[in-house]
């Protein structure tokens, strides 16, 4: 059937609409940075639900006009931290009219885990690390045999820069503490991965920079780079102004104000686990939670 999965996340609201034979019909993404503040108040702002609202008003008339027969929205790392966050959830779906659910991180983790593998089958093998930096946690998974290893953390790049700003030194100290935490938890998790996979805007913007590639390229999904090109990024954009962050040829709009938090993370990742190359994977959670609607 026809299907449309939406992810309510911290920094960016999307949509994903699949057809009967699983074609990729519409992939939007539209920064809302719903998680604007949520760090330090504790929740969902005013303004900030109206940007998501707004964005999701859109997506209701697509999904419409494209005649999905089966929806589902998921709320993530903000709306899971927030006080007000499940009445939010209540207000979306007055808007969509269809199921709008706050998961918990280790589903987040697991619906990433199935729409990345669904797309990279030969790449996401046994012991293959697959992380997901959002904007306000970070999911890992990996196979261990039988077992599939799921863990979301609280750091993201919009929590980090709200809370770090340019204190990069502070921000890595924590970092650090909560890889070594995931370490010290369940000695799979220090197992050296044959492949390294990172998903989500951080990863993707990443990728558009180094291609110097409008977005989207099609070299993007399944695009391998070194791993050192995190912190020539990162050195080159924390140097610079916002507005010349966003000139970059491959800079996602939207993305030019959390984009240094986002590679700090994603550098600790590479230094905590010895990665030498990436591969930026595109399908994530929206491909995880359409692919169960099509399968139930």
């Amino acid at each position: 059937m026809r299907v449309a999965a939406l992810d309510c996340g911290t920094n960016s609201t999307r949509l994903l609409v699949l057809d009967h034979d699983g074609t990729v019909l519409r992939r939007d993404n539209v920064i809302t940075r719903l998680g604007d503040r949520v760090d330090s108040s504790g929740r969902l702002a005013d303004d900030a639900q109206q940007r998501v609202l707004h964005a999701v008003a859109g997506f209701a008339r697509t999904v419409r006009e494209l005649d999905v027969e089966r929806a589902r929205l998921v709320g993530t790392s903000a709306v899971r931290q927030a006080a007000n966050g499940h009445e939010f959830m209540a207000r979306l779906h007055d808007v969509l009219g269809f199921a709008c659910d706050v998961i918990e991180g280790d589903e987040e983790a697991r619906l990433s885990f199935l729409g990345a593998r669904g797309a990279l089958p030969e790449v996401i093998v046994n012991n293959t690390l697959v992380f997901d930096i959002g904007g306000g946690s970070t999911e890992f998974c990996r196979l261990s045999g039988d077992d599939l290893l799921t863990v979301s953390l609280p750091m993201g790049c919009v929590r980090f820069e709200e809370r770090w700003g340019h204190d990069l030194d502070s921000g890595r100290h924590e970092v650090r503490a909560q890889l070594d935490a995931l370490i010290d938890s369940d000695a799979r998790w220090a197992l050296p991965s044959p492949t390294t996979v990172g998903l989500a805007g951080t990863m993707a913007t990443l990728a558009h920079l180094e291609l110097n590639a409008d977005d989207p390229d099609p070299r993007y999904p399944g695009f391998r780079f070194l791993a050192r090109v995190a912190t020539t990024w990162r050195q080159i954009l924390a140097d610079e102004s916002i507005e010349q962050r966003a000139a970059h040829r491959g800079m996602r709009a939207g993305r030019e104000r959390v984009m240094v938090a986002g590679l700090v993370i994603l550098e600790e990742i590479c230094t905590r686990w010895q990665v030498a190359e990436l591969v930026a994977g595109e399908a994530d959670i929206l491909d995880g939670v359409a692919g169960e609607l099509r399968s139930n």
